[in-house]
């Protein structure tokens, strides 16, 4: 894996463990983040404010299994269980492809499905 493919291992880690500041400094000012089914957020403080919202039962629990990277992107899969505010939690398997400009993350595509 390279440093691309780094970069993306960390943000796993601090996505995972709420760390703001951590996915903060990865991520480009103007980054987009486009949830397919859902929504697209713009914006480091949108994808922060999402972060927090998605937070609110408690932090997610982040298996990321397989990464791949090739030239301007790095592609990751796994599993993610996140407790609801009301109780509860929900289980998806995800598919990321991070598109980078220089060393950071500047668009974010996310293919999210119930797992079972």
């Amino acid at each position: 894996m390279g440093r691309r493919g780094d970069i993306v291992r960390s943000y796993m880690s601090a996505y995972g463990g709420g760390d703001h500041a951590g996915v903060a400094a990865l991520l480009a000012e103007e980054v987009s983040w486009v949830v397919y089914g859902h929504t697209t957020f713009t914006g480091r403080e949108a994808y922060l404010a999402e972060m927090r919202r998605a937070e609110e039962g408690g932090l997610p629990t982040v298996i990321a299994d397989r990464y791949l990277e090739e030239g301007d992107a790095v592609f990751a899969s796994g599993r993610v269980r996140a407790p609801l505010p009301g109780g509860g939690e929900v289980d998806l398997v995800f598919a990321d492809v991070f598109t980078f400009e220089g060393d950071l993350i500047v668009r974010v595509e996310s293919y999210l499905v119930p797992a079972g």
